[in-house]
């Protein structure tokens, strides 16, 4: 496994933000704190199962609702419900959609870094207008103590995926043929095609979300301040990393004097 860098733009400024380097903690977020009200939202396309997939459906529906009800009145509610074309009314996959909503929000904890720390936009969106700091990890220790907590310990299932870009929602016919990781994973990772600048790496913690953790200070290997971070933040800050992190790299970004782009200097 290859030693891959991951990173993290926060704001020193922000008491929550600055924990993340001075108690090297880390935030598994429920997708309802997301910002992007399409992140997470892409629904189940349930008017496209055929009639016997349908069937199904209602019959394994009404079978939870109801367990005392004979094979055969099950059977006679799934066909009624057939005929009236359930599934194909806004009503009913709205409440689909609500349902499977709230269980991603309540159940799924998202752990969100990039692969880059070069584009504009991340430091002017997530790290107070360049006025703030970027964490880097080593994917490699993350990974392995992520591991350790929650596969063995807590037994929370812990998955990483790469955020795929796409104009269009995935289509997503909930089928037999579709495991429940892919229920999950589908929609938490494919967003909007102009959010591809941000590189986005995704640590999900099925069962975990709001969980924070405390991760081993090997994980740190690079903290950057930003180009426009006040003299006594890059002072302060600075002075902990040498102090808590020494075996850690620290940049400042600079503006580049004859481009649209960032430059990362080292001082330590």
């Amino acid at each position: 496994m290859s030693n891959q860098t991951l990173y993290k733009f926060r704001s020193w400024s922000d008491p929550i933000h600055k924990r993340w380097l001075t108690e090297r903690q880390v935030y598994f977020a429920s997708p309802a704190q997301f910002n992007d009200p399409f992140d997470c939202a892409i629904n189940y396309r349930y008017d496209l199962l055929s009639d016997t997939e349908k069937f199904d459906n209602y019959y394994n529906m009404i079978r939870l609702d109801q367990p005392m009800l004979s094979d055969e009145e099950v059977k006679k509610h799934a066909e009624k419900w057939l005929r009236e074309g359930l599934m194909e009314k806004e009503r009913h996959l709205e409440i689909n959609r609500t349902i499977i909503k709230e269980m991603i929000d309540e159940r799924v904890g998202v752990l969100s870094l990039t692969k880059t720390k070069i584009p504009i936009l991340l430091w002017s969106h997530y790290s107070n207008n360049h006025q703030g700091f970027c964490i880097g990890y080593d994917w490699k220790i993350l990974r392995a103590d992520f591991i350790k907590k929650y596969n063995d310990y807590r037994k929370m299932v812990f998955v990483d995926i790469d955020v795929i870009y796409s104009k269009n929602y995935p289509i997503i016919i909930p089928k037999k043929e579709i495991t429940p990781d892919e229920y999950v994973k589908i929609p938490l990772s494919t967003k909007a095609r102009f959010w591809n600048y941000e590189e986005e790496k995704r640590i999900l913690l099925l069962g975990g979300a709001k969980e924070l953790t405390q991760i081993p200070p090997a994980a740190i290997v690079e903290v950057t301040l930003g180009c426009k971070m006040p003299d006594k933040d890059q002072k302060d800050l600075g002075e902990f990393v040498v102090r808590n992190l020494p075996h850690a790299d620290l940049y400042l970004a600079k503006t580049h004097d004859e481009s649209f782009e960032l430059i990362f200097n080292k001082i330590n």
